[in-house]
């Protein structure tokens, strides 16, 4: 009997990503729906394309980075993909094995973006509220602005920037109450120790919120 020689089916793994906005309550929205995905792995090994896809996911600075726009969250979505080849490199099945949203390290932003969905805002309005400037301060040779944020996904809160550029927000987004420039010129005096900037954090949902309540000033 004439032996029989049988080639195993091939897999093969991809890892590739779409820029993908969420815009609230479970809708997702391809960004470049006419262009091809972004291809980060191709290979044989199933292990390297699961490590590959979480590294970059996790990426914070640049491929797994997650920002705020007007329609909601900008990020980039990534998956693995197993194609089955037979012995004659023909797809006989694909499979999507493990798909990685760097939104998921921030369900609490996710949250914000279903919420000003369902009120149909935009999702920085909806963080920020309002912002109005209320009063300049001159202290220590330099000029400080006090402003005071209504309606924030936080509440309403005072805060203030020093030379008119950097912003100092209120830890937990407390509301001291500070409506006037004599009441920042006492805070001034008494030191900082309750208010913080984006650099004094390593979180990621810290430096996100505090970059929008900045643009707001």
């Amino acid at each position: 009997m004439a032996e029989i020689n049988q080639t195993a089916d091939e897999k093969m793994y991809t890892v590739s990503s779409r820029e993908t906005i969420y815009e609230g309550n479970g809708k997702d929205t391809d960004v470049n729906p006419l262009c091809d995905s972004d291809t980060w792995y191709e290979g044989a090994g199933r292990v390297e394309a699961l490590r590959t896809v979480r590294e970059y996911a996790a990426d914070v600075r640049d491929t797994g980075k997650v920002e705020v726009c007007e329609r909601g969250i900008v990020r980039n979505v990534f998956e693995v993909c197993e194609t089955l080849l037979d012995e004659d490199g023909d797809v006989i099945g694909e499979d999507t094995i493990e798909i990685v949203d760097p939104l998921d390290r921030m369900p609490e932003l996710r949250e914000f973006a279903d919420k000003a969905d369902h009120c149909n805002c935009q999702l920085p309005s909806y963080i920020t509220g309002e912002c109005k400037w209320v009063d300049d301060v001159e202290f220590d040779g330099k000029c400080y602005r006090l402003y005071r944020f209504e309606h924030s996904a936080w509440g309403d809160f005072s805060a203030y920037t020093d030379n008119g550029s950097n912003l100092w927000l209120p830890a937990a987004f407390f509301d001291y109450g500070i409506k006037t420039a004599d009441g920042l010129k006492e805070v001034l005096e008494a030191g900082r120790s309750e208010w913080w900037q984006d650099w004094q954090s390593d979180d990621e949902f810290d430096q996100i919120i505090y970059k929008l309540f900045a643009a707001e000033c």
